[in-house]
């Protein structure tokens, strides 16, 4: 939990994915983080590598998500969307 995320495997093939959002959000400062962002999207990424060949699903819960508000601005750091989607 280092980074602000951790794993749970819920059955043989399903596991939930939870994140600390909050490093990526627009109203977070980057300068005051240690790169927690960039290593919870290496680890999803190296947990979705996995599971193409596992065929393991997974459940992502966060609570600032990767987007906009209705008629608003977007939420995360344009490099941390693009790396997400």
């Amino acid at each position: 939990m280092n980074g602000g995320y951790f794993r749970v495997d819920v059955s043989d093939s399903v596991s939930v994915l939870t994140f600390n959002f909050e490093y990526m959000d627009n109203d977070d400062d980057t300068s005051f983080q240690a790169n927690e962002a960039l290593e919870q999207l290496s680890w999803l990424e190296a947990n979705l590598a996995t599971a193409a060949s596992s065929g393991r699903k997974f459940i992502l819960n966060g609570h600032v998500y990767a987007g906009t508000r209705y008629h608003g601005s977007q939420l995360w750091h344009t490099e941390f969307v693009q790396r997400y989607f």
